[in-house]
């Protein structure tokens, strides 16, 4: 790309110059959308004038654009100095501007001591397309350091090659004369990251690039299956500095993305990206946190999700990787994000790995700047088997091409998605192209030398666990490459089951079917099948609990791999059926609009919130045979609350319907808790009021409830039976003897116990909080070493509650 993308999404271009663990030297490596780089090592020569001092400050504070310019102004009236040449070309690689990078590599390389300068060269190089040079230069830097794992393509023909069955066209919709990039799926459109002006109250820059900050924006298909204008994501989630590369969970409710700290960098030149949730409430992105594993002085971004949502993947330069920038995964256990796992050697290498992606059947996509490449950064495809990554495989044309290559992405059924690039005739700095497969057999495939059939061995996993799938049921055809169409009776042959003879039946008939097997895995989920390279195949797999599965693959790609191929097939979804409720006064019979409605499936805890519409009614989708809590509540109206669940299979054939019935407050019951609670019927809750709750006390070093506190807590389920949308937080406090520690805990325990014996009373969990205070918040002079009285100790061992929400 022509311009950095800030790694979240950052462009390609960012480099990073970061310490490898292989080696002891500094190597600056093009990440393009990598997050961060650290300061350089070269130092300015102190007799230079002013101008070429400043552009030596500029170059060392990442201001890389603004040093560029300095320094040709300086070309333009002396020759520069070699460190003058070097900054200069570090400089436009550092911007993905490899052309004019080459010509000042090229101006000082035979002078250079700096083997980086080296490998560098040969990177811009090849970029450019100078394959035979590239090598020269690659193999140079090689000799020097033996140990490297850089890797470069040794056959230029890489660089042509293409797999004609994949189309990419540029999203025109999408582009912008500036960086785009990390385009996601996201209900009916997609968001992606871009660095286009937005109506931010400050005009402030990336110094690096002298572009905008990167945002969130999102653009939606419209009936002609193009793209809306795109427009900013969301205000909450776009703020001052860089916000960009999201993922979301499969129901769209959860996104985590990256963001960068004041200034979009830390001293060190980190770009300073950190990991982001929010959760979608309401239509609006709320509780915006960091995530716990995060770490300030390191890089956190290009987060993605596997399928079922349980694994976080993500590119850093966290201490202890193997040099640049790594991958990692977190797992989700219990709702809190574990500690990051680097995915090991088999992938992350010295130089840089950025923008994960899994699809759905677990294969891990990425790019890199390091793994054997087309040229900058390339598009790398690899797998796990049994539970070991495999050696990435080049996804090659048109998929990547001679500058950089990221960000990939999968539509639901992978035959179609999205990634960007910065390859020539875009229509900006970076750019977001479609890309789409077909079965049709290409020109190159039928022209390749027929080599010997191979024995190949598959192996079918789970795509959630990755366990082994037994018994699973197999068909074969084998296609012709070459020759012409004729008819045969394969289809006419009997299937071990009808459902894959019918699959069979809808094969497309256009083609030459030469073989047919039906077979099954074994106990270790593998089947061996014999291939032949030239040859195309079509491939079905049926499990009973798993979605049935089409593969379409070429005996070329895969018959000179060692390593068993697998094929991961995704667990069956929940059979769901919609129901139909109409929330009417009990009173009345007529329809109450505007109820709340809260949906919790008991087996897994997942809520579905919602409200009645203007005529009563609300629908929601359930899984048959699951039960399900139903919440009802309005105000001046009792909470409601019952289980419903469908009573067979049956029910999951018709849209269930029944009545909600609503028991009205009178008038009488909420002046009297006004009363109690605010001392005036006239008087009014609202959201933030502390009340002082009286005669809730507690035993000296004790958590039960007394009986003289039970009437108390009774008022306050009354309070909520008469507000059934109020939430609060009920904090307890206790007095100044014992240790500070202890006395957290025990109004901890003693907030949870009156919790508890409210919500036994009929109140919902979620609608009240437990909070202790300890002896932080003392309502009178008794502390520690003051000579007080039983009772003054006793006022400060006193129970609050605060409003969060009527």
């Amino acid at each position: 790309m022509k311009n950095i993308i800030l790694l979240f999404t950052f462009s390609i271009s960012f480099l990073i110059m970061g310490k490898s663990q292989n080696q002891n030297n500094i190597q600056f490596e093009q990440v393009s959308y990598i997050c961060y780089t650290n300061a350089d090592t070269l130092k300015n020569n102190p007799n230079k004038d002013r101008k070429s001092k400043k552009a030596g400050r500029l170059y060392k504070h990442l201001a890389y654009r603004s040093s560029i310019e300095l320094y040709k102004k300086l070309k333009a009236k002396n020759t520069l100095e070699v460190a003058e040449m070097e900054k200069l070309a570090n400089a436009y690689r550092l911007n993905s501007e490899s052309e004019d990078a080459a010509f000042w590599y090229s101006k000082f390389i035979h002078q250079t001591q700096n083997e980086e300068h080296y490998l560098h060269y040969a990177q811009v190089l090849q970029s450019n397309g100078n394959c035979n040079d590239a090598k020269k230069w690659f193999n140079k830097y090689k000799t020097a350091n033996p140990s490297t794992d850089f890797e470069l393509n040794n056959s230029c023909a890489e660089l042509v090659r293409k797999n004609t069955a994949v189309q990419i066209k540029n999203i025109e919709q999408l582009n912008s004369p500036y960086v785009d990039f990390s385009p996601v799926p996201y209900k009916n459109g997609v968001v992606f990251t871009s660095t286009r002006s937005t109506n931010k109250i400050t005009n402030i820059k990336d110094s690096w690039t002298e572009d905008h900050f990167c945002d969130l924006f999102y653009a939606e298909k419209n009936d002609q299956d193009d793209f809306n204008t795109p427009t900013p994501f969301s205000t909450t989630l776009n703020k001052l500095y860089h916000d960009g590369s999201a993922t979301f969970s499969s129901d769209g409710t959860t996104i985590i993305f990256s963001r960068s700290t004041k200034g979009g960098r830390l001293a060190n030149g980190n770009k300073g990206l950190q990991l982001y949730t929010a959760i979608l409430k309401n239509g609006s992105w709320t509780a915006v946190k960091a995530l716990s594993f995060n770490e300030k002085k390191y890089t956190f971004c290009h987060p993605t999700l596997s399928v079922n949502g349980k694994y976080l993947y993500f590119a850093s330069d966290k201490k202890g990787g193997f040099g640049g920038m790594d991958l990692y995964v977190s797992q989700l256990v219990d709702d809190e994000w574990q500690e990051p796992q680097n995915l090991g050697a088999s992938i992350n290498t010295s130089g840089n790995e950025l923008f994960p992606f899994v699809s759905e059947e677990g294969e891990l996509y990425f790019s890199s700047n390091n793994h054997r490449s087309i040229g900058g950064l390339d598009i790398f495809k690899t797998q796990q088997i049994d539970s070991e990554w495999q050696k990435p495989q080049n996804l090659g044309a048109p998929f990547n091409s001679k500058k950089d290559d990221f960000s990939f992405s999968m539509l639901e059924g992978n035959q179609e998605g999205y990634f960007a690039s910065n390859r020539v005739k875009g229509m900006g700095k970076d750019d977001i192209y479609a890309w789409s497969t077909t079965e049709e057999t290409t020109e190159e495939v039928a022209k390749e030398t027929k080599p010997k059939t191979v024995d190949k061995l598959f192996r079918i996993s789970d795509a959630n666990s990755l366990s082994k799938i037994n018994s699973a049921s197999i068909v074969v055809l084998e296609i012709a490459t070459e020759g012409n169409r004729e008819k045969d009776n394969l289809f006419q042959q009997s299937l071990d089951q009808e459902q894959l003879a019918y699959l069979v039946e809808q094969t497309e008939t256009k083609e030459r079917i030469i073989d047919k097997r039906t077979m099954s895995s074994d106990l270790d989920g593998a089947f061996y099948y014999t291939l032949n390279p030239s040859n195309k195949y079509i491939l079905y797999f049926q499990k009973n609990g798993y979605t049935e599965r089409k593969m379409v693959i070429y005996g070329k790609d895969i018959a000179h791999i060692d390593e068993p191929y697998t094929v991961l097939m995704s667990p069956k979804k929940e059979a769901t059926s919609p129901f139909n409720w109409t929330v009417v006064d009990k009173e009345k019979g007529t329809p109450i609009s505007g109820a709340n409605v809260k949906i919790i499936e008991t087996k897994t805890g997942k809520v579905i919130e919602t409200k009645s519409s203007s005529n009563g009614s609300f629908t929601a989708n359930l899984i048959c045979q699951n039960k399900y809590k139903i919440l009802t509540y309005k105000n001046n109206f009792e909470y409601n609350e019952y289980i419903f669940s469908y009573k067979d299979n049956s029910d999951c054939n018709k849209i269930a319907t029944s009545t909600i019935e609503m028991k009205p407050i009178k008038t009488k019951v909420e002046t009297k808790v006004i009363t109690h609670f605010l001392g005036d019927k006239n008087r009014r809750f609202k959201v933030g009021q502390k009340i002082n709750v009286e005669n809730i006390y507690y035993d000296y070093n004790a958590a039960n409830i007394r009986p003289d506190a039970r009437q108390e807590l009774d008022r306050i389920v009354e309070l909520m039976n008469t507000y059934p949308t109020m939430e609060i937080d009920l904090t307890s406090h206790t007095d100044s003897r014992g240790k500070t520690e202890y006395n957290q805990s025990l109004s901890s325990k003693r907030a949870q116990s009156a919790v508890q014996y409210i919500i036994s009373r009929g109140i919902s969990s979620h609608r009240i909080k437990a909070i202790g205070y300890g002896e932080s918040n003392l309502v009178n002079n008794c502390g520690d070493g003051q000579p007080c009285s039983e009772i003054e100790h006793q006022q400060n061992r006193r129970t609050e509650i605060v409003i969060n929400k009527l």
